[in-house]
């Protein structure tokens, strides 16, 4: 099951509920009309893999992706148009793990990372208006996490790397020469405008791809945190893929496991930016 809000007029927000990714897919969009949901559209892909069926994953992310006003709802490689019909579908296959958003700012329209757990595997750069490739790296196995966002100041847009390989990858799909960090999260933290990588309850800064590839910040002793950050019995809020919450200055973490006393504690950066991030 996945759901999300999606402005499917550029005024009023509709709920979208999703449910099925490895083979049928079916997406409902409700708006609230007079204090009730009141059903806008529906899609289903029966066994048809041009609308979706095994072609989804295990998120969705919406977005205004054709410029028109009015969001897209992408579900890796199917991407669902405002009024319900399929905007594209690339029959890439079902895939764990992706990113959008303005990866690259110098190129027109919205980027897609995705990885594969379909042959070849491995991990594509999109476009996000029609799903065609930008450029694609094979796996030899089921690529389970990919990850992308500007962490190194020193390269321009967005870096993208993966389970697939260990390389770190810039826009134009050339390794940048650096080892490839955590590939959870990411996060906005120190108060500049890279982001920083974010897995489990440690968070990592990109500083430069020297030797070792990155410059490890311990935030408890760097920023006098209190004890909660680096207490064994903290933790996130999915073990798997090492995820929070809330993505931007705030880390949600789950406290008490091993007492068996279920708590919740919010660690806030006490870095100061003098810039506002829009959501």
């Amino acid at each position: 099951f996945l759901g999300s809000v999606v402005y499917l007029d550029p005024d009023h927000p509709s709920a979208v509920s999703v449910r099925g990714y490895y083979t049928r897919m079916t997406v409902v969009a409700y708006d609230v009309v007079n204090k009730k949901l009141v059903k806008r559209w529906a899609h289903d892909s029966g066994t048809d893999t041009s609308k979706g069926n095994g072609n989804g994953n295990h998120n969705c992310m919406p977005a205004d992706v054709d410029g028109d006003g009015r969001q897209e709802l992408i579900l890796g490689a199917t991407c669902i148009d405002d009024n319900g019909s399929v905007l594209w579908c690339n029959k890439k296959g079902h895939g764990d793990a992706m990113h959008l958003g303005d990866l690259l700012p110098e190129r027109n329209g919205l980027e897609l990372w995705v990885c594969h757990e379909v042959s070849p595997f491995g991990m594509s750069l999109l476009d996000a208006k029609n799903g065609s490739t930008i450029f694609h790296y094979d796996a030899g196995k089921d690529t389970g996490r990919c990850c992308a966002g500007n962490v190194l100041a020193s390269n321009k847009g967005s870096e993208f790397w993966g389970a697939g390989s260990g390389d770190v990858y810039n826009g134009a799909g050339n390794s940048i020469g650096t080892t490839r960090p955590a590939q959870n999260f990411l996060i906005y933290w120190d108060g500049d405008l890279e982001r920083e990588i974010l897995d489990g309850t440690t968070i990592s800064k990109m500083m430069s791809p020297d030797a070792d590839g990155y410059v490890y910040f311990d935030f408890k002793t760097d920023f006098s945190q209190s004890d909660w950050w680096s207490r064994d019995d903290d933790g996130n809020n999915q073990y798997e893929q090492g995820q929070t919450p809330i993505p931007k200055s705030k880390l949600p973490l789950i406290s008490g496991l091993k007492i068996n006393v279920g708590g919740l504690q919010i660690g806030d950066t006490v870095s100061i930016g003098d810039m506002r991030i829009c959501y």
